[in-house]
């Protein structure tokens, strides 16, 4: 029992000990230093690196032959090459580099808002154990003051044994969810601790309070149908690539000899050596002889835009789903707060006060009044409860819209 007490004053304790944050500050800190957001910015940085690739030609060969190369002379040749890929061929890699730098880049952003709602999910779920770990303290106060005033009654004959033992069975109930409400604070601060990559303890900056909800009126960007949209676009310019693979490889030279010996000239015999020079140039084309490889590898780059085209379509259908059915969460969580907030929390407050004022006057015993109070505490546990789930489902909103 003397465990149950003292949990109010270790979450005091704790509490005092933990950074306190807004909800911004807390998305700005898990930016920073979470792995999976360092690691899709480093991605991004090498498929930048990759793009600038896209224009490799080759590499550039020389050659020297040297000995009796056109006859029992010492002769020698120098040569150089360059095999260039098609024109059409190298553009296409280059789309296809800035394809892929993009659909890194919308990774990336895949990543920082799944991070960014997961931040907030965990920072209003931290909010409403707060909450309602207040609320269970208040009741607490409640239940102790209750037990002790039907233990004084009770030893000078004004109460019943039944009562006493009813408030102090909620006294100890009321301990026990306090003492179990604060493990769920701890683990929570745990886990968005986690996400924050950071060892301090996490307290919200502010109670829980409603959300604010803007208008879906501007274009949905939801990031993962836009990452899927980006792996169709990357899918068209693969199988560009490959078409074009197809067309020759262009082949440029230039050579630089020597012809050790007499040459007829226009019916003269001039004599020249190694100091003369014979030069010239070259153009050559490669096609591949055997097509059936290339044919197979552009026929799976159509597959893969299919499959591509095919994803998309099913994800827009999906969020587009999810999305009404989260409007729909809303507006029907928005109703409940609004019920609470304009009847229910009214009444709770009429039942507490309205009970106080009848057992003082000895109108209703205790077990009434101990059955109206829970009545009235349900009914504000209730309205956070609600409060709560409606601000999820405006985080779900924002993230499935892609206004977080």
């Amino acid at each position: 029992m003397n465990r149950l007490i003292i949990v109010p004053i270790l979450f005091f304790f704790y509490s005092t000990h933990a950074q306190t944050l807004s909800q911004q500050e807390a998305i700005n800190i898990a930016l920073k230093n979470n792995g999976w957001v360092a690691a899709a910015s480093s991605e991004v940085k090498s498929f930048g690196q990759l793009k600038k690739s896209e224009t490799d030609i080759g590499k550039f060969s020389a050659t020297a032959t040297f000995g009796e190369i056109n006859s029992r002379a010492q002769d020698n040749n120098f040569k150089v090459s360059q095999t260039i890929p098609f024109p059409t061929l190298l553009a296409a890699k280059a789309r296809l580099g800035q394809a892929n730098l993009e659909g890194a880049e919308k990774k990336l952003t895949m990543v920082q808002h799944q991070l960014i709602y997961d931040v907030k999910v965990s920072y209003e779920k931290l909010r409403f154990l707060i909450a309602t770990n207040k609320l269970l303290t208040t009741e607490d106060s409640l239940y102790s003051e209750l037990a002790r005033i039907m233990e004084i009654n009770y030893r000078t004959g004004e109460a019943t044994y039944l009562e006493k033992l009813t408030a102090e069975t909620n006294s100890l109930s009321s301990k026990n969810a306090l003492q179990q409400q604060q493990s769920e604070i701890d683990i929570e601060q745990k886990h968005l601790q986690t996400l924050l990559q950071t060892s301090d303890p996490i307290l919200p900056e502010a109670d829980l309070t409603p959300l604010l909800w803007q208008d879906a009126t501007a274009p949905m960007s939801n990031a993962e149908l836009s990452y899927q949209q980006q792996q169709t676009a990357i899918a068209l310019q693969q199988k560009r690539v490959q078409q074009n693979t197809f067309l020759p490889d262009i082949t440029v030279g230039y050579f630089n000899q020597s012809f050790v010996g007499y040459q007829n000239i226009v019916g003269v015999e001039e004599y020249y050596d190694r100091g003369s020079r014979f030069q010239g140039f070259e153009v050559g084309l490669s096609l591949p002889l055997w097509i059936k490889p290339q044919l197979a590898r552009t026929k799976a780059a159509r597959y893969q835009i299919e499959a591509a085209t095919q994803k998309t379509a099913y994800l827009q259908q999906e969020v587009e789903q999810k999305i009404a059915q989260a409007n729909r969460e809303r507006l029907k969580n928005e109703t409940n707060i609004d019920y609470f907030e304009t009847t229910a929390l009214k009444q709770a407050d009429l039942i507490i006060s309205q009970s106080k004022k009848s057992l003082a006057a000895g109108e209703i015993n205790y077990l009434i009044y101990l059955q109206s109070i829970k009545s009235a505490l349900a009914l504000r546990t209730n309205y956070i409860a609600a409060l709560h789930q409606y601000n999820l489902s405006i985080i779900n909103l924002e993230f499935l819209t892609g206004s977080l």
